[in-house]
């Protein structure tokens, strides 16, 4: 059983030694040989090299100084243990903290230091908020739409200073613009789909936040074909109907919406598939279906185009348009000139008309490349002797213009799922007539054909982690002189994540507020991964490797800490691992060990007093480290007891084998000169 003796008590008993004899003694001035020679300042202050606002990211670390150095012991806390860890300097007067994630908007902590100097103890908190990312929502403007129309993607809360967002509208279509708007491409039946958004390090902090929207069903839209298609040219006067026919009708149609000169629409006109045109313009017509949804017929061009009737020479020898390649069109004139002499010739292209290409002369062709589909006037101007103009009309027709988008899910086991969609663009009379033909390919292998109806618009494959190459090939049965378009994609299929770590300490198993924890990550592959790591008390990090000091008041708790790591298409992998972590059983953080003094001091120069740590309440260290003040006296050391000869302030540090520390209480050490003694006769 050991009891604490005040010290105070030893102190007194120091002073009851005394010589009971007739004697007359002088004695030299006894006062104590130590003075605080530095003594502490009236205040200290806290300094860090986080933001002037005091507001910081979890899964982040920040130095912590203190503004007096010369402290003898330098004792740092975290007010909340689960919000970050002192991973360095925790007894010295500069620190490192790594702050965790919590749970919650925002919370603040406190960073709080005592600095003891000459039995003086200064002490100073600075308050850091910790910011968390927000749960991000999407918000849109409806839950069913039909196809084509677009569709308003907003987030809340409004994301700011962030790495990178990407928008996935579950159709292989992607856009990076906070508040997006898109439209889903038609299909031959009702799809829904699921965008999300994903946001890498939101408000400047290491994370990636994942947002899900709400299913978005879209319905077909009807198609129109108004014929005659294309251009319609005439000279003085023109009259001529136009019929508007559905291609692809899901549901009765409930209105014609007719647009050109001199158009007065019915509302809701039921019987208008025709329209009679008399003037020179474009005219295309709206069509509604009883789902509400609506779609554009192609645009035919009435044109005046008396073509240099009064130049009856040069005389056209041959005229004819073909299609080289997807939505590249060309035209080829050849024309006599009879003897005439040209003076000028010019090619005329639409405005939709790109990369466009010509040679002149009797035998001038014109190529050009077209983004949508549809059915282009491209003219040839000749103009003989400067007298008149001759015009040569030909016309494009452009069926359709592939383009293929795909998706990835995580699939179980070694595969991924993916999918591709068709997002061509097809000119109405061909809608029903086209084939749609799905291929992958492995770097070095051969093309495999993906199983699917030849008039699905869009197909399904499993594929282990490789490089590939997906490929869409359409082409009509309508229009075979068309050739096909091929839409080829590269796609990087990861390998799996693996989690896997392991926890490294010194000391195992790792004391309470003293020791971090290091996690070193050994997942694979090494990169393109996110990471989550969970500690059992509330906390997460999101960075590759992080260190951990848990803050349990318990002896012998185990935590249950994992790592999930994540890639890009969402496969998750998790590992986990115990962590036991001991309570410090040398002293409670409050009421610290005191030192004895044996002799008590003072004691004259020239001799000696051991010091020895000493407490009856805690269990006690291992190993000291002894101090006179801010200076260290001693490596480690097993003995509890140490000899002075020196007046000063000392301390001990003490250590057990879990890493737990224990500052003593300091004991002032005096000395004192003999004392001369006279004794009368």
């Amino acid at each position: 059983m050991y009891y604490k003796i005040p010290s105070t008590l030893f102190f007194l008993i120091g002073n009851l030694v005394s010589l009971v004899l007739h004697v007359q003694s002088t004695r030299t001035n006894a006062k104590a040989a130590f003075p605080c020679d530095d003594p502490p300042p009236s205040s200290i202050s806290i300094t860090t090299n986080a933001p002037a606002d005091l507001t910081i990211c979890g899964s982040s670390q920040w130095s912590f100084d203190i503004d007096y150095t010369a402290g003898d012991l330098y004792q740092w806390k975290i007010s909340d243990p689960a919000m970050g860890s002192i991973v360095a300097g925790k007894y010295t007067p500069n620190i490192e903290v790594l702050f965790n994630n919590v749970r919650g908007k925002a919370n603040s902590v406190g960073i709080i230091v005592a600095i003891t100097k000459c039995k003086e103890i200064k002490r100073d908190t600075l308050i850091i908020r910790v910011a968390n990312i927000p749960d991000y929502t999407i918000i849109t403007n409806a839950g069913t739409i039909c196809a084509g129309e677009p569709l308003n993607f907003n987030i809340t809360p409004r994301p700011l200073n962030y790495d990178k967002l990407t928008w996935g509208f579950g159709d292989g279509s992607t856009s990076h613009q906070v508040n997006a708007i898109h439209s889903y491409p038609n299909n031959d039946s009702v799809v829904q789909y699921k965008p999300v958004v994903t946001i890498v390090n939101p408000e400047g902090c290491l994370a990636t936040a994942v947002s899900h929207a709400d299913s978005i069903t879209v319905n077909p839209s009807p198609i129109a074909l108004l014929s005659p298609a294309g251009v319609i040219t005439g000279c003085g006067s023109i009259s001529n109907t136009l019929t508007a026919t559905i291609t692809n009708k899901f549901t009765d149609i409930t209105n014609y919406d007719w647009h050109g000169p001199s158009v007065s629409n019915l509302p809701y006109c039921t019987n208008c598939s025709t329209w009679d045109m008399d003037q020179f313009d474009d005219y295309h017509v709206v069509v509604e279906d009883g789902n509400g949804c609506k779609g554009v017929s192609n645009t035919v061009s009435v044109v005046e185009n008396c073509n240099g009737s009064n130049c009856p020479e040069p005389s056209l020898n041959e005229s004819r348009s073909s299609i080289l390649d997807c939505g590249i069109a060309q035209v080829n004139i050849k024309y006599k000139p009879n003897k005439l002499k040209i003076t000028n010739e010019t090619w005329t292209f639409p405005d939709e008309a790109i990369n466009t290409r010509f040679t002149t002369g009797i035998n001038a062709t014109a190529t050009a490349s077209f983004t949508k589909p549809g059915i282009y006037p491209i003219s040839y101007s000749v103009e003989p002797d400067g007298t008149c103009l001759k015009i040569f009309d030909q016309t494009v027709y452009v069926p359709f213009i592939g383009d293929m988008r795909y998706e990835v899910s995580c699939d179980s086991g070694n595969f991924y799922n993916i999918v591709l969609y068709d997002h061509s663009l097809i000119f109405p009379k061909e809608e029903g007539h086209i084939r749609y033909i799905y291929a992958y390919k492995e770097d070095g292998r051969a093309w495999k054909t993906i199983t699917a109806p030849r008039n699905a618009q869009s197909a399904r494959v499993q594929l282990p982690a490789a490089n590939y190459q997906l490929r869409e090939i359409i082409y009509s049965n309508l229009t075979p002189a068309a050739p096909p378009c091929t839409t080829l994609v590269e796609l990087n299929l990861p390998a799996k994540p693996v989690a896997y770590f392991e926890a490294v300490s010194a000391f195992k198993p790792a004391c309470v507020s003293d020791v971090a924890v290091h996690f070193n990550n050994l997942s694979y592959p090494a990169t393109g991964l996110n990471y989550v790591w969970e500690f059992g008390d509330g906390s997460t990090n999101h960075q590759a490797n992080t260190d951990k000091v848990f803050g349990s008041d318990f002896a012998g708790t185990f935590y249950w800490v994992t790592l999930t790591a994540i890639n890009n298409y969402g496969c998750i992998s998790t590992s986990g691992e115990y962590v036991e972590i001991m309570g410090n059983e040398n002293w409670d953080g409050v009421i610290k060990p005191d030192i004895i003094q044996t002799p008590q001091s003072p004691q004259p120069f020239g001799k000696s007093i051991t010091l020895s740590y000493y407490t009856f309440i805690y269990a006690n260290p291992t190993k000291f480290v002894w101090y006179k003040g801010n200076k260290q006296l001693t490596t480690e050391v097993s003995s509890p007891n140490f000899e002075v000869t020196e007046p000063g302030l000392y301390w001990v540090m003490g250590s057990d084998q879990y890493g737990c520390m224990v500052p003593s209480n300091p004991v002032e050490v005096n000395f004192t000169e003999k004392s001369k003694t006279t004794i009368p006769p």
